[in-house]
C-alpha cells in the first residue's frame, strides 16, 4: 500500500481520524474529506486509485456520489467501497450492481480492513505492465495510447475480433480521464453495434430529427 494516494469519505469524526491515522501508518497518502461535497471537489482534482466512503453523508449519500462518479468517469471510475452501521444486503447487491467495488458493514475489525485495501489496490493501481507486457510491440501499443488520447479528435480503432479493441478503448478513456482533470471527459459507452439492425444504427449513435 505504500505511497498509494486513497480518497477517504467519513463524516464522524473519531472514526475518519482513526482511518486516517492507520492509513497513515500503512504509509498511504489519505485525503480525508467530510462530506459528499468535499468528495466531489477532490475527485474534481484527482483520480484515485481507491475511494473507502461512508454511504450517510451530512449533504447526502454515497449512492449519490457513487451515481456522479460513474457519470462522470466511466469506464475509468475509481473503485469506491462503502462503509456503513445502517446497511442491508438489499443495499450491498444494489450498490455493487451500480458499480461499487465493496461494501463493509460496521463495526468492523481495521485490521481486517487493511488487509482487505492491500489486496483492492494493486488491482486498483495495476502497472501497465500487467495490461500490455513488455514486448517491443505492447510497448509501441502504449506509446501509441498515450499519443493518441492526447488529440480532441474521433478515433477509430479497427482490428480482427478478439485482438483486444474494446480494452484499447477503455484504456484510452481511462488515460484522458487522468489526463484532463476538471475538462469533463464524457463517460465510456459501449453498444454492441451488431445487436442494432442496420436501418437504426445510425439514428441510434446519431440521433434524428
Amino acid at each position: 500500500m505504500r505511497d498509494q494516494p486513497i480518497l477517504l469519505v467519513e463524516d464522524d469524526p473519531i472514526m475518519g481520524e482513526s482511518l486516517l491515522q492507520r492509513l497513515q501508518l500503512e504509509h498511504c497518502r489519505c485525503q480525508w474529506v467530510r462530506d459528499l461535497g468535499q468528495a466531489r471537489a477532490a475527485l474534481h482534482e484527482r483520480l484515485y486509485p481507491l475511494v473507502l466512503s461512508d454511504i450517510r453523508l451530512p449533504d447526502g449519500d454515497g449512492e449519490s456520489l457513487l451515481a456522479a462518479m460513474m457519470q462522470r468517469y466511466g469506464g475509468c471510475c475509481p473503485p469506491v467501497v462503502f462503509m456503513t452501521g445502517y446497511g442491508s444486503i438489499a443495499q450491498a447487491v444494489r450498490l455493487v450492481r451500480e458499480g461499487a467495488w465493496d461494501y463493509i458493514q460496521k463495526p468492523f475489525d481495521v485490521d481486517v480492513l487493511m488487509q482487505r485495501i492491500g489486496e483492492w489496490l494493486p488491482l486498483c493501481g495495476a502497472s501497465p505492465d500487467a495490461w500490455f507486457g513488455v514486448s517491443p510491440a505492447s510497448r509501441a501499443l502504449e506509446q501509441l495510447i498515450a499519443r493518441v488520447a492526447a488529440l480532441d479528435l474521433p478515433i477509430l480503432i479497427h482490428g480482427e475480433s478478439g485482438t483486444g479493441k474494446e480494452i484499447v478503448a477503455q484504456h484510452i478513456h481511462a488515460r484522458m480521464c487522468q489526463d484532463r482533470i476538471g475538462k469533463g471527459v464524457p463517460p465510456l459507452v459501449a453498444i454492441n453495434c451488431a445487436a442494432i439492425s442496420e436501418g437504426l444504427l445510425e439514428s441510434e449513435l446519431f440521433g434524428h430529427e
